[in-house]
Parts: structure tokens; C-alpha cells; sequence
């Protein structure tokens, strides 16, 4: 029987669109993922937090692509009544979950655990109220971070170069190749749950058709994992105009400029129902530009008294003049801005518009991004006393003291 591994394969990739880099492994310590095995409890027992003057709702029942994602996740729970309880029986399977739930525990233990400890005492008391919309440009499909970071939004919009492909099918996961699948979703996530963020380099391979085909999978596991209960997962794309329609198939259709996904599930921290959002689109400015439908739909549609957007391994691609336009749609559309250095240079914040807080420590870029120190952010930090992060996370994970984070809040 075969036995699957996560992949540790870090290699140095120059610039590319991405939401994530490389960096030299030898100085890392591992830093891997952690298991909140309290959503696993069926719906029935779950007892309901509505009251008559609330508008939260009870979890509701398993739906399809629940049990298709817990089994994605290794974590398959359900055995009486998914119809993916006899694949749950295999050795493989069996196998790649006793390793995802371990990965899973060490990265809460490491690293979940505490963002929601330092979330809660320095974030949220920064926040005038919970945030409509968790805007997260370069994130590729890490829904992950964006909800521990801002669990209670009513929608989390992702932005990434990579596909967002087709469904993950009961058929599909019934055939012979479901565990060279299984195989392929380790590899997919294993920077991620070592460091907190993907190699762009690897997910144009990850994401292939002949293998993952596309992000729909990673999403439903990162939904899985973080407690949500799926209710619907529709493909949407986005006109020239900038009107947001749904297409029943996915394919491609005339006037349609950004194909994305829409997912609705019950959010397991507000007990109300939330939308995830993932766009496929190059963010550079020659194609995010005001003929765009994408840059029309959000000049539209983000509320930015109730916009927050987290920017994390985003390439330092916003440091550059050929990026200016999502950068100025952030600065135009967001309340508050999370970000570590990889985001918007430190030089193009207003600091007579925003309130900068600083935390964590900073340092040199990692290779191939050592040109890019900014001197000024250096003096912040040398001229201030940031309190201490808690966590290591993105490129500069492992290294104590040298992972930062800037929030800075719309005066």
C-alpha cells in the first residue's frame, strides 16, 4: 500500500505574481499545521446559539461537499451516513489523515493558536466593528489565514493568479487515482502549513488539470478545517462593466474578463451565513487597469468604511510602480490594513490618513528580495519598541523576532 508524505520542496524563484516565495530552509525550524477537531460534531448535536432577536442560525446539516472536503482533510468523521465512509477504510486514506490531523495540531500549537490570542488583544480593539468584507489580494486560496485573522466577516474576497478549476466530485474521488489525488493535495499544502503561505512557482504546478485542477480543493479543505459548513459553490465571473453574474458551468462565456467562485457556508464564528469569493486575475497593472471589470466591480462594491484587507507573502509585487493600481484600490477601499513587509512599502502610506501600528521585528528580505529593504521601515521599527509577535509566519517563518506586521487604521 502506498504511503504519501508531505513535500518539503522549497526552491528560490525569482519575482513572480504570487502570494508566496522561497527562502533558505536551513535556518527554519519545522512549523507545521494544527487540528480544531471542535467543528467535527454532527449538526444535530450542536447546540443552536440563535435567539429571537438575533439573526445568527444553528450549523446546518452536512451537505455534499462538506463530507467531500472533510475527506480531503483527512478528517472524515461521519462514517454512518457520507457516502465516502467505505474510502475512509483504506490504509492510504488512513495514513494521509493520521498525518494531515498531526500537521494540523503542530501548526496550532505553533502558530493558529497564538494569532487568535494576539488577534483578540491588539487587532480587534483597533476595529471600529466586525469588517463586511476581508479583501486579500495575492492570497492565492489561503482562505486560512484571512478567517483566523478576521473571523466574522460576511465575506472574504481572495484574489490569485491560479485557476479556480472545477469541483472535487464523489465520482472522482471513487476512482482508482483518488489517492495519487490525496498525494497531490499534501504536496499542494505543505509550504502553507510549514510557513503560512504558497510558492506561486509550485501551484502553477499543484493546480494543473491532469492534478489538482485548479484551487476548488484547497478551499474546501481550508473551509473544512476551520469549522464552516458548506452550503453552495457556484462559479461567477466578472463583465467588462464590472457586473458580477453566475455561470451554471464554469466555462467560458462572451464579455465575461475574471472567472471566479462563490462559496456560501455557515461561518462558525459569527453562526451566520458568510460568501468566500476567489478570483482568478494577474493584478499587474497592464491587466487590473479602469477598463478592467475586475478594478470597475471593485470600485463598486467595496464598502470602505467596511472593507479590511490582509496583505501577507505578496512578493513585495506592491513595492513596485507596475502594481500602483491595486495598491491605490487598497488605499481607496480599506478601513484598516494588516500586512507584513511583503505588502505596500512602507514610504507610500500617508501618515497624515493612517494610524500605523507596528509589531514583531524587522529585518533583510529573504533572497531574491534583499534589494527591496526599506530603510525607512528599518528607522520605524529602530525608533519605536513593537511588542514581540507571538508567531512566526510567511517568509521569514522560524525566525524569531523577524517576522513583522503593520496595521495601519484610516484616521
Amino acid at each position: 500500500m502506498k504511503k504519501y508524505f508531505f513535500a518539503l520542496s522549497l526552491a528560490f524563484i525569482g519575482t513572480l505574481y504570487a502570494c508566496g516565495s522561497a527562502e533558505n530552509e536551513s535556518t527554519q525550524q519545522t512549523d507545521s499545521l494544527p487540528t480544531d477537531t471542535a467543528h467535527v460534531t454532527l449538526a444535530d448535536t450542536i447546540a443552536p446559539e440563535a435567539t429571537p432577536e438575533s439573526d445568527t442560525i444553528a450549523a446546518p446539516a452536512f451537505t455534499e461537499y462538506d463530507y467531500i472536503a472533510e475527506f480531503l482533510s483527512g478528517m472524515l468523521r461521519d462514517t454512518l451516513s457520507s457516502p465516502l465512509a467505505h474510502l475512509s477504510q483504506h490504509e492510504a486514506w488512513l495514513n494521509y489523515a493520521q498525518r494531515s490531523n498531526t500537521a494540523w495540531q503542530k501548526m496550532h500549537a505553533s502558530r493558529l493558536d497564538s494569532v487568535n490570542v494576539w488577534r483578540e488583544k491588539t487587532i480587534q480593539p483597533l476595529q471600529s466593528q466586525q469588517p463586511e468584507t476581508v479583501f486579500y489580494p495575492f492570497s492565492g486560496p489561503d482562505f486560512l489565514h484571512a478567517f483566523t485573522f478576521f473571523p466574522e466577516a460576511d465575506r472574504y474576497l481572495l484574489i490569485g493568479l491560479e485557476p479556480v478549476g472545477q469541483k472535487p466530485s464523489l465520482t472522482q474521488l471513487e476512482a482508482d487515482s483518488n489517492y495519487h489525488y490525496l498525494q497531490q493535495t499534501s504536496q499542494a499544502l505543505s509550504t502553507i502549513i510549514r510557513g503560512g503561505y504558497f510558492i506561486t512557482f509550485d501551484m502553477r504546478e499543484h493546480f494543473k488539470p491532469e492534478k489538482l485542477n485548479g484551487v476548488l480543493p484547497l478551499l474546501y479543505i481550508f473551509l473544512a478545517r476551520t469549522g464552516q459548513r458548506i452550503q453552495s459553490v457556484n462559479f461567477v465571473g466578472i463583465q467588462a462593466d464590472g457586473q458580477y453574474i453566475t455561470l451554471p458551468d464554469g466555462n467560458a462565456q462572451e464579455g465575461v474578463k475574471t472567472y471566479g467562485v462563490e462559496i456560501e457556508f455557515w461561518n462558525k464564528a459569527s453562526k451566520k451565513l458568510s460568501k468566500l469569493v476567489y478570483f482568478s486575475q494577474d493584478m499587474a497593472n497592464w491587466k487590473y487597469k479602469e477598463a478592467n471589470g475586475l478594478y470597475v466591480y471593485l470600485k463598486n462594491n467595496l464598502n470602505t468604511q467596511e472593507t479590511v484587507t490582509y496583505l501577507k507573502s505578496a512578493s513585495y509585487l506592491m513595492h513596485q510602480n507596475g502594481f500602483s493600481n491595486i495598491r491605490q484600490t487598497v488605499f481607496d477601499k480599506s478601513a484598516l490594513i494588516l500586512q507584513d513587509d511583503t505588502g505596500i512599502a512602507y514610504r507610500f502610506f500617508d501618515k497624515n490618513m493612517w494610524d500605523i501600528h507596528l509589531y514583531g521585528g524587522y529585518g533583510i528580505p529573504i533572497p531574491p528580495f534583499t534589494n527591496l529593504f526599506e530603510q525607512d521601515l528599518d528607522s520605524a521599527y529602530r525608533n519605536q519598541t513593537p511588542s514581540p509577535l507571538p508567531f512566526t509566519l510567511g517568509y521569514q517563518w522560524g525566525k524569531k523576532g523577524r517576522t513583522s506586521m503593520l496595521c495601519a487604521v484610516r484616521k
